[in-house]
């Protein structure tokens, strides 16, 4: 299982980390390893952690597999993606009403379709 969590301290000598889970006010894990392919000062106390958790009864059976500084409580803004219709209508495009880079015309069961090598679909 794989779990967010706070750290709270870096043990440089051993790359180890006490952690907090999100979410619980009281429970902390100490001593867990890092893995080596995080830097030490990535390791900073009060950033984000993903803990992957090999035993859901065994807290020190865990792995701190990345580190992450997003504010917590901080909302997800998804990326935004242009709309494509992929049922044979038109596809939506930012360059106006043509989706043919060259001028060329496409000819596609999706609808149309970008191409630049001037030939045809």
């Amino acid at each position: 299982m794989i779990q967010k969590a706070t750290i709270k301290s870096y043990d440089a000598d051993n790359h180890q980390v006490t952690v907090q889970p999100v979410g619980s006010l009281t429970t902390y894990w100490p001593n867990v390893p890092v893995a080596r392919s995080i830097p030490g000062s990535d390791c900073a106390e009060g950033s984000l952690c993903a803990v992957l958790s090999l035993s859901a009864t065994d807290p020190t059976d865990a792995v701190v597999i990345a580190t992450f500084t997003a504010a917590m409580g901080e909302p997800y803004t998804p990326p935004i993606i242009p709309p494509t219709s992929y049922d044979g209508g038109e596809a939506a495009s930012s360059y106006g009403s043509s989706d043919h880079l060259d001028g060329g015309d496409a000819a596609s069961t999706y609808g149309s379709t970008e191409f630049v090598d001037g030939g045809t679909a």
